[in-house]
């Protein structure tokens, strides 16, 4: 069925309006609690690097990341510099997600109108994408993986069209995306191949194939030599982490999940190579954690949609089952998103880490280091301005085996010796502490590090504010 205009119009613009709805939630509920901070580490990670361009230029070393590492060039730090000749940081950086997030929900509106599909189709993969707890993250926690996602939409949109000015615009945009991430392009160029092979015009591909080919292995060959290959974090937990409704931050839906299950047989069981993909590309994100999931979520909506589309319009044997499975599954697709905004409105930082390590920051010496769990890196290193020995950025994150072994020590060691040799080895002054840590790492006060702190000697409580501790270890001269 085509798409009147009338009803082209109300389905855009209830879905714009529901976006905006939802991904304006979990900040409007953080300020009404009276927490400025941002959503989550990794936006405190980019716009630390976009200020050191701002101040200092282009940097060929970052200082405070692992205590020191080669910096990657990343074109959304200069994006993020950019904007902030304009606009405040913090501003940007609940602004842009969101926008974002609009801009996608729009041209992934037109992608499916492209396809041909009706209105109905079009707006239960739309809205079912908008109420995944993935969609939700990817466009309020800032990072690059948002741009990523709407330049990948845009190119596709472009491709799609015969018209051959679109056509080199598809591709110099997916040769912009390889620049700001390898898996990116990737998905980019298996999602073309995957609409290549249904619309069976494969020559187009292989042109667009080449020149990003070329690209990517020029580019990245340069860093993979001068760098070696990067560390592949394997997740643990993977369970947990892949679905979004038992504790994964960037985790499926599971509702989602199973509506997927059933689109697939809807609508491409006899497409058996883009399905063969689309299942590796699903293992991969179950197994690496390198952000997949984010992508790969507006395919599982578009299957989700025809799943539950099929459900709506197919012949049930008992009217009662039908409505009652309808029901259910129309109560999970909505609960899932509202229990994950009120988690996400209320996820750390806090105002109380902010203020500790703002304080750090001043009442420290810039030459030390601060230890604290590899979760804690991004916001030392943003609000203390002071260099960690581990954060959340693994990749050519140097000798990280050794270094993460060698935090688990400091943490569980009661031998002080050992434990003061290895804060001597890292040049560690300040140790960092939050009640999450205490909770996930020891067992009880007795434990470990937190028994080592009652030697006054060695360690001296310099803040205590909200359950937040700073000690200062106490070196001889």
């Amino acid at each position: 069925m085509k798409l009147s205009k009338v009803s082209e119009k109300k389905v855009l613009i209830t879905l714009l309006l529901l976006a905006t709805i939802v991904l304006s939630l979990p900040y409007l509920i953080r300020i009404l609690s009276k927490n400025n901070t941002l959503i989550g580490d990794i936006p405190y990670y980019h716009g630390r690097l976009s200020q050191t361009l701002v101040e200092q230029g282009i940097p060929a070393h970052d200082e405070l990341s692992f205590g020191g590492r080669d910096y990657l060039f990343n074109p959304f730090h200069y994006i993020i510099a950019s904007l902030t000749t304009f606009l405040n940081f913090n501003l940007i950086a609940k602004l842009l997600p969101f926008i974002l997030g609009l801009l996608s929900v729009l041209m992934f509106y037109l992608i499916l109108k492209k396809l041909d599909l009706d209105s109905e189709k079009i707006f239960l993969i739309c809205a079912i994408l908008i109420l995944t707890p993935i969609f939700i993250y990817s466009f309020t926690v800032l990072d690059y993986h948002a741009l990523v996602i709407f330049l990948l939409l845009l190119q596709f949109y472009f491709f799609m069209h015969k018209n051959k000015i679109l056509a080199l615009l598809s591709i110099l945009i997916l040769i912009t995306v390889s620049f700001f991430n390898l898996f990116s392009a990737i998905i980019g160029i298996l999602t073309l191949f995957c609409y290549s092979l249904t619309t069976k015009n494969l020559k187009k591909f292989y042109s667009v194939l080449f020149i990003v080919l070329v690209v990517c292995i020029i580019y990245y060959g340069q860093i993979y030599y001068a760098h070696g290959m990067p560390t592949f974090n394997l997740r643990e937990n993977k369970i947990e982490n892949f679905i979004s409704d038992i504790g994964g931050e960037t985790g499926f839906s599971i509702f989602s999940l199973i509506l997927a299950f059933v689109g697939f047989f809807y609508i491409s069981y006899k497409r058996k190579l883009p399905i063969i993909i689309l299942i590796t590309l699903i293992i991969a994100a179950f197994y690496f954690d390198n952000y997949l999931n984010l992508y790969l979520n507006f395919i599982i909506a578009f299957f989700a949609g025809n799943g539950f589309f099929s459900l709506l319009k197919r012949k049930w044997a008992s009217p009662i089952l039908r409505n009652f499975s309808i029901i259910v599954l129309i109560c999970g697709i909505i609960f899932s998103p509202i229990a994950y905004i009120k988690e996400l409105s209320v996820s750390k930082p806090n105002q109380s880490i902010a203020d500790s390590l703002t304080w750090l920051g001043v009442n420290s010496n810039k030459k030390y280091v601060v230890f604290s769990s590899h979760d804690k890196g991004f916001w030392i290193e943003y609000f203390a301005k002071r260099a960690v020995v581990t954060d959340d950025l693994f990749t050519y994150a140097p000798q990280l085996n050794k270094r993460m072994e060698d935090s688990k020590k400091i943490f569980h060691s009661y031998k002080l010796e050992e434990t003061k040799n290895l804060l001597d080895k890292y040049n560690i002054k300040y140790i960092w502490t939050d009640p999450e840590m205490k909770q996930d790492i020891w067992e009880n006060k007795r434990t470990g590090l937190l028994f080592l702190f009652r030697n006054n000697e060695t360690f001296k409580n310099v803040y205590n504010k909200d359950g937040i501790e700073i000690w200062e270890y106490l070196k001889k001269a």
